[in-house]
């Protein structure tokens, strides 16, 4: 068979297919896989930048899928893995960033308190994703909500 590795692209990527057709909890359950393979890998483990990429897309499909408190919960330890292993200006990290605080926003049930705290955190990651990505980066505009 093919390399476990070659494997979990493609279900990363057959994951995302599903995710743009509509299929969220086909896309969700595959991401699961994909993050578990990433962490069962002899070459991955948590802090690679290849698991972390994939903690990213499940906590995409996490919140696609109206998951909020899982997401938010799985994002916030995977941030701070980002952080520990890149630094807070890393890419990876303020995916998380934005990952989590769409975890809230889309979530009708969060209170106003923790919309304030996450607009404060929205703000940090727009002002690090602009100097670190450049203002019309694909990243940056995704924060800009654009």
């Amino acid at each position: 068979g093919a390399p476990e590795g070659d494997m979990l692209i493609v279900q990363g990527n057959l994951a995302m297919t599903y995710g743009q057709l509509g299929r969220l909890d086909e896309a969700l359950s595959m991401r699961r896989d994909v993050y578990s393979g990433h962490l069962r890998h002899r070459d991955l483990g948590p802090l690679h930048q290849s698991t972390l990429g994939a903690a990213v897309n499940l906590s995409t499909s996490l919140v696609d899928a109206g998951n909020y408190a899982e997401a938010r919960a799985f994002t916030r330890d995977q941030m701070e893995l980002a952080r520990r292993a890149f630094g807070a200006d890393h890419p990876v990290t303020l995916d998380f960033q934005w990952g989590y605080s769409r975890a809230f926003t889309l979530d009708k049930d969060v209170s106003a308190e923790q919309l304030a705290e996450v607009a404060t955190t929205l703000e940090k990651t727009l002002e690090i994703s602009q100097r670190v990505c450049g203002r019309e980066h694909p990243r940056t505009c995704s924060v800009r909500g654009e």
